[in-house]
């Protein structure tokens, strides 16, 4: 057995973390890319909604044309993760009545086919203070119009 076979046994089945690159603050202009439901490998029975996007246009130099950005809610605290989500399905369906808002819409936007793939977001990120005294990058989604976010 080589050594590339010791250090490497497993590989094909070895899973993938990804880690993203999250909003700074500005604005954006985002294409969904993704959307999913994503256990944590480290809490079992917590999980994350996730959204990865491609910026299309940013008032931030960090975050430019092309780059790929995550944004991700901690469902494990429903009171903010459902209000955070909610405010993002508004961005994207801004004629959505809130009883369109369910959880089989969540289901049916994180299955492989990916129905909001491809749809157009604007976003604010700005810093806010949490409870604790920590920095927290929040999120104010809106509907795209043609206008563009950078002026």
């Amino acid at each position: 057995m080589s050594i590339f076979d010791e250090q490497f046994k497993g590989l094909e089945q070895a899973e993938v973390y990804e880690s993203g690159v999250f909003m700074l603050p500005g604005l954006y202009l985002l294409k969904v890319a993704a959307i999913r439901l994503v256990a944590s490998t480290k809490d079992e029975g917590r999980y994350f909604f996730v959204v990865e996007f491609v910026v299309l246009q940013s008032t931030n130099a960090d975050r430019p044309e092309g780059m790929t950005v995550t944004w991700m809610v901690d469902m494990s605290k429903p009171k903010t993760a459902l209000s955070n989500v909610q405010a993002f399905l508004r961005g994207i369906f801004p004629t959505a009545s809130k009883s369109m808002l369910t959880p089989s819409l969540i289901e049916k936007l994180c299955d492989e086919a990916q129905p909001a793939k491809g749809n157009n977001i604007k976003a604010e990120a700005f810093i806010i203070q949490t409870r604790a005294g920590n920095d927290f990058t929040k999120i104010r989604w809106t509907a795209f119009a043609e206008a563009p976010v950078a002026a």
